[in-house]
């Protein structure tokens, strides 16, 4: 044995393996780092090199890849051919980019190799972005991929918080040169899901050429989806599959992504309460949004209106796109600027909806300033007194003719906390009411 050699080696891996810590420092990664078990499909892995059919797959420092069906290798097969030859040939950006993909005898799964990417879309946080014109890079480059997929004759219908990814690609040099210049690239990474609709009898076609993807194809049309937080209203109650229904599983994504404090997930928990909370979101009077304005809250309806059976109108939901982010910030503040836009039924209503709701929640901070105050007022005269029995002519402030004062101190804090506190308190402070 070559003992040098050997040595060369084991240095040769710690190397590799500082490298591989190294870049997983640089950029928050969330892959799946747990153990493959059995129903691991679709998870995202991440390794230094993959064993793909035999072969070893290598891209730079890293890889990461997906872990996908037997059906799924079918499907990138018919996929990859549109990407290379066919009518995403020019699209290939708005993809992952295809390293490898077949069985890998180390995982004992097939796999889809491809590069690394910062991160998937609903796992962004906010520090991440360096604007709001970032969040909109990433919305409209979501809306783009699906454009592309839906008008190659594609539907994804199962579009889930890890099917888009975005990475920062560099595209100059900024002026002190020190810089790099970069703009936001979002793929459309779980390829292996799409399936094709019959567009020009395509299906029809296929019987000839490849009758068990037309079979995979037909049959996850009509497969029952249990990715209820993200899935279309309509696979609810109808196991079908559409591209109406893949834009509305990318407006959840995007509240989820924008809203971090509408806590989507814990919303819809189970399929009764994701029908219930989809139902609501169509609602003017929806109170839950924190970051969503009223006009990218519309899109929706706007979604619900478009024909099941045709190719949606990618360009109107990218064009309130851009009203949103232009207008929605400031609408509550200004009025005056719904004169520049044509404002829907819905959106008037859930305008005048938020300001009644505004005016009333400041109305109710002001009464708790006032009785915060009264009782540190209290609290005030009384010191001293704790233990004691006081009589309203020692307080002349509208208490009961004798009460505790210690124990009304004391469950002063709890009544704060109370969602009725004003009914609660009034019986004492009767000068405000």
């Amino acid at each position: 044995m070559d003992v040098s050699n050997s040595n060369y080696t084991q240095s040769q891996n710690v190397d590799e393996e500082k490298e591989l810590n190294s870049n997983l420092e640089r950029v928050r990664l969330q892959y799946n780092f747990n153990e493959i078990c059995y129903n691991s499909n679709g998870d995202f892995i991440l390794k230094f090199k993959y064993d793909v059919n035999g072969k070893k797959l290598s891209y730079g420092n890293l890889l990461s890849g997906k872990i996908i069906s037997k059906n799924g290798i079918k499907v990138i097969k018919d996929i990859e051919y549109e990407l290379k030859k066919g009518s995403l040939r020019k699209k290939s950006s708005k993809f992952c980019s295809i390293k490898g993909y077949g069985f890998s005898n180390e995982l004992q799964r097939n796999i889809l190799a491809m590069p690394i990417y910062i991160d998937y879309i609903s796992g962004i946080r906010h520090r991440e972005l360096r604007s709001k014109n970032e969040y909109r890079a990433i919305f409209k480059g979501m809306l783009s991929a699906l454009s592309y997929l839906h008008n190659a004759g594609f539907v994804h219908g199962n579009l889930n918080g890890k099917s888009f990814w975005y990475d920062r690609q560099p595209i100059g040099i900024e002026r002190d040169e020190e810089t790099t210049k970069t703009v936001l690239c979002v793929r459309l990474c779980d390829i292996d899901q799409v399936c094709r609709w019959n567009k020009n009898d395509y299906l029809n076609n296929l019987e000839k050429k490849d009758s068990e993807l037309k079979k995979i194809y037909e049959e996850r049309m009509k497969k029952k989806n249990y990715n209820f937080a993200y899935c279309s209203l309509k696979q609810h109650v109808e196991n079908h599959r559409s591209m109406k229904g893949d834009l509305e599983s990318w407006f959840y994504l995007c509240i989820v992504a924008m809203d971090k404090l509408l806590g989507w997930k814990d919303l819809t928990r189970d399929e009764e309460s994701a029908y219930l909370e989809k139902l609501n979101v169509r609602k003017a009077t929806y109170s839950k949004y924190t970051k969503i304005g009223i006009i990218f809250s519309e899109i929706i309806n706007i979604i619900d209106n478009m024909n099941e059976n045709e190719i949606p109108d990618h360009n109107k939901i990218l064009e309130m796109v851009d009203l949103s982010f232009k207008y929605d910030e400031d609408i509550m503040k200004n009025f005056n600027i719904t004169k520049n836009i044509e404002t829907t039924t819905f959106m008037e209503m859930a305008l005048e909806y938020r300001l009644r709701l505004k005016n009333f929640n400041n109305y109710n901070d002001r009464k708790m300033d006032e009785i915060e105050e009264e009782i540190a007022s209290i609290e005030k005269r009384t010191d001293g007194c704790n233990n004691k029995t006081v009589t309203k002519n020692n307080t002349a402030i509208g208490l009961p003719s004798k009460v505790n004062i210690k124990k009304f101190i004391n469950t002063k804090s709890e009544k704060k906390k109370n969602k009725n506190i004003f009914e609660s308190i009034k019986q004492r402070i009767s000068k405000f009411f």
